[in-house]
């Protein structure tokens, strides 16, 4: 082989090399089939109109427009481009610690995985479906609620050493029931003073 048939055989390789891998815009996602596919803009003008979309495995999104891509083309052929990473700048959180991982949207919703092992959910809704049971397990639970909690359920159980009401800073607080109270045992107030086991109300025989 000749020096110049060898210069132009490694032109055609560079030009396939620089074929290989591009950058992008993305203008629109299409998401309704199995395979995710995206129309984007290269930085060098060109348009590719339907782009598959390779996603990690039980990780899917819908970037917004705007968003950059990074491209592969199999086999340096570019009718079959495959975008590998997306990111936006505009929206990504910044200043993580090493180690750490954030799920999050535009929005400013975020799943933080942090440092010391803490995870922190920040939403405005928060929805749990689980078809069967919730179970959670830990040394101490505690809600805080600014306004109202809310149970709604056919039947509860409490299973607890002591079970104590108060309010909130430390003041008092009344309870009102619907229905009446069924006790095992006696049921005591003003510390003990007055008993349903000890009581008798006047006119009443006992």
């Amino acid at each position: 082989m000749s020096d110049r048939q060898t210069i132009r055989l490694l032109e055609r390789l560079s030009r396939r090399m620089r074929n290989i891998v591009a950058r992008g815009v993305i203008s629109l996602v299409r998401d309704a089939h199995k395979w995710q596919s995206t129309q984007l803009e290269l930085l060098d003008g060109e348009v590719l109109d339907d782009a598959e979309r390779a996603q990690q495995y039980g990780f899917s999104s819908v970037p917004h427009a705007g968003a950059e891509a990074v491209v592969l083309f199999v086999g340096a052929d570019r009718s079959h481009p495959v975008v590998l990473a997306v990111d936006d700048r505009r929206y990504r959180v910044q200043a993580l610690k090493n180690g750490e991982v954030v799920i999050y949207t535009d929005e400013g919703d975020r799943i933080h995985l942090k440092r010391e092992r803490t995870i922190e959910v920040t939403t405005r809704h928060f929805v749990v479906k689980a078809e069967d049971d919730v179970r959670i397990e830990t040394k101490n639970f505690s809600i805080q609620a600014d306004q109202s909690v809310q149970v709604e359920t056919a039947s509860t159980r409490f299973a607890t050493g002591a079970l104590a009401f108060g309010g909130q800073g430390g003041g008092t607080v009344t309870a009102q029931l619907a229905g009446g109270i069924v006790a095992s045992q006696d049921l005591q107030s003003n510390g003990g003073a007055v008993s349903l086991n000890r009581h008798v109300h006047t006119g009443v025989q006992a």
